[in-house]
């Protein structure tokens, strides 16, 4: 085996410890990021159209005196 080997067998060997003897809560820190990170990029799948735009979520008091004039329907 030659020098190098040897030396990048030890290298990988030794992170390998410290994967293996890192905190628990370590590893739940780095799989929230990591989840964080990838549900936050899922917000640009749906575009909003410019009818869209004006539409809101609105509160019971600024819905009590509406009239129900239809409905909607959603499909995901």
């Amino acid at each position: 085996m030659s020098a190098t080997a040897n030396k990048t067998g030890k290298i990988t060997s030794d992170f390998i410890y410290l994967l293996n003897r890192s905190e628990p809560n370590m590893n739940r820190i780095i799989l929230f990021s990591s989840l964080l990170v990838i549900l936050s990029s899922c917000n640009s799948w749906v575009q909003v159209t410019s009818e869209g735009e004006p539409v809101r979520l609105a509160s019971g008091n600024e819905t009590a005196n509406c009239q129900r004039v239809g409905s909607a329907q959603a499909q995901t």
